[in-house]
């Protein structure tokens, strides 16, 4: 399974010199609501998926601990980006606070204060969670997270009126964007050490198909059990039809 890198993003940043990258904070502060349901949904799914991530010891070198650390790189990156989000989040209720007035304001710079705490409780989750994981894992993570600050960038640019300012924003872009390059790089080189693991697992993927899902291995051993059940009944119908039949015979022959 490929890597794609993040050199035609680096590209257009470069050529435009971020000029196209900035976000505009559309309409924020009329959708806190949505903010805040988005913030308490994301933080409760994130929690969770990582409760449910297996902690595993540390991973040293190898061809088989390159497929643990390369799977993990998976879930590091899918968690990351759901503490992105909230991070952005973060930030939009922070350009919503600064927009308001009187208690809205106080109301709102309390829920911002809440919102950083848990973005940043929550990196610390991930973090630690994948912390130890392999090269693969801890490259692909921090290629998120310098998505994530691009992205804050972006916006907090878009908010920003002082032009010097937004100079430094941009140039902070572009020094992330090489940053991006360098885990590419990282990444590119890992995968082509390990291209045969990597093939190996992709054909043994692809010959055992998709992992079940708890809900289709209950339905599977739900039919399992009335298959079962439908032909032990099936079973003891036959030997009662066979056991009349021996009867009436034995019935018939005392008759005669």
């Amino acid at each position: 399974m490929s890597i794609k890198s993040f050199n035609n993003w680096y590209t257009s940043v470069k050529e435009s010199e971020v000029q196209a990258e900035v976000s505009q904070p559309t309409a924020i502060s009329s959708d806190v609501d949505t903010i805040i349901n988005s913030l308490e949904t994301l933080a409760s799914e994130l929690t969770e998926e990582l409760s449910e991530i297996e902690d595993e010891d540390q991973i040293e070198e190898g061809a088989g601990d390159f497929i643990k650390d390369w799977m993990a790189s998976k879930k590091a990156a899918k968690s990351q980006q759901k503490v992105n989000k909230i991070k952005m989040n973060a930030s939009d209720l922070q350009f919503a606070a600064d927009k308001a007035k009187g208690d809205k304001k106080k109301s709102l710079e309390d829920k911002v204060k809440k919102a950083k705490e848990q973005g940043t409780e929550l990196q610390k989750m991930v973090d630690d969670k994948f912390s130890g994981k392999g090269p693969m894992t801890a490259s692909k993570l921090s290629k998120e997270k310098i998505k994530g600050q691009v992205e804050l960038i972006k916006r907090t640019t878009g908010m920003e009126d002082d032009p010097k300012k937004k100079a430094d924003l941009k140039a902070k872009m572009q020094e992330l964007a090489k940053k991006a390059q360098q885990e590419d790089a990282a990444m590119a080189e890992l995968e082509d050490k390990n291209k045969d693991v990597i093939a190996a697992e992709e054909e043994k993927a692809k010959k055992g198909g998709e992992k079940e899902t708890p809900e289709e291995k209950e339905a599977k051993d739900k039919k399992a059990a009335a298959d079962k059940e439908a032909a032990e009944k099936e079973a003891k119908d036959k030997k009662a039809a066979a056991d009349k039949e021996a009867a009436d015979k034995e019935a018939a022959d005392k008759e005669t």
